[in-house]
């Protein structure tokens, strides 16, 4: 649930250049893939909204009834480092190669159910742009989405002039696809969660389709069709097949030590929060990182990924103090 959103990832063959904002060509990173079988690094900042915050703007996960009356989690992804298949210790881009940073947005999330020990989203979209300038989510924070509530454009990505459209075109957009649960069609997301402990921590997992043209989501530079690029229908569930798969931990910021800081990142906790402080400096409620994996193809052949449901089980953080 860490949203660790993607939890993620891609483009097309050759070598192409992408225009900035600032009126310079980027390296594509899709060059820098062969086909095969890739892994994504990443990093999430996930807001929650909705069902999952208390009247203190923390994160609740005490089971009950959950309405589904609008998005639940939100927030950005970084793509730090692609893999190719013939490596898994060095990467074939990573995060600055060609002057280009990879940064997207997820949204849509609305929360079916939540238990003492899981929770299951519905919906979840994400949309992938190259940048020409990194970025800092604990500086720009949870106030730079503009549309209003439920919008899915953010200043620093993909809205830069603020009005609430986006006016950068994406690199990759996909949307959550359900076959984490198979007994719920409707679930795009799921998380093993344990909200006893501080931090609250957990495993999240979900599978992706990247958007193909007619969809209401913009089509991204490297979409591609069935077959071709990242949109390879290559990684089997009970429900379909899906062009990727996502697996994260997450948790919570938590301040055992009480120097106002968050005892895993470092970052400063929103001040006065307290021990349990759930909520890091520019207002996220977790943060996290961890592989997308899927499928590029090769010409005449195809690597398929494994093909299965995704097992995930809870992982705690020893806690210091």
């Amino acid at each position: 649930m860490k949203t660790k959103a993607l939890k993620a990832l891609f483009i097309a063959a050759g070598l192409s250049l992408l225009a900035s904002s600032s009126a310079f060509a980027l390296t594509d990173p899709y060059s820098y893939l062969s086909g095969g079988s890739y892994r994504m690094k990443y990093s999430n900042w996930e807001q929650l909204g909705g069902d999952l915050v208390n009247s203190s703007g923390y994160a609740n996960f005490t089971p009950g009834s959950y309405a589904n009356t609008g998005e639940d989690l939100r927030g950005l992804v970084q793509v730090t480092q692609i893999f190719n298949p013939s490596s898994n210790t060095t990467p074939a881009w990573q995060d600055g190669v060609g002057g280009a940073h990879i940064w997207g947005v997820f949204y849509g999330f609305s929360v079916n159910s939540v238990t003492a020990t899981d929770a299951h989203f519905s919906g979840g979209v994400i949309e992938l742009y190259t940048l020409a300038a990194n970025i800092n989510p604990f500086t720009t924070g949870t106030g730079e989405w503009t549309g209003g509530i439920g919008g899915a454009t953010y200043k620093s990505i993909n809205d830069l002039n603020s009005d609430g459209v986006r006016d950068v075109t994406p690199w990759l957009t996909a949307r959550f696809a359900s076959g984490t649960d198979p007994a719920n069609a409707l679930t795009t997301l799921a998380a093993i969660i344990d909200s006893s402990v501080v931090p609250i921590n957990g495993t999240g997992a979900g599978y992706f389709n990247v958007v193909e043209a007619g969809d209401t989501v913009p089509v991204g530079l490297h979409n591609g069709i069935p077959g071709t690029q990242f949109n390879t229908n290559s990684v089997a569930t009970v429900f379909g097949l899906r062009d990727a798969i996502l697996a994260n931990r997450f948790n919570t910021p938590v301040d055992l030590d009480s120097d106002g800081f968050d005892d895993n990142s470092g970052v400063p906790c929103v001040p006065g929060a307290g021990l349990a402080c759930q909520l890091f400096q520019g207002n996220w409620h977790f943060v996290s990182e961890d592989p997308v994996r899927g499928v590029i193809p090769e010409p005449g052949s195809m690597f398929l990924l494994g093909a299965g449901l995704l097992g995930f089980a809870l992982s705690r953080r020893k806690q210091r103090g």
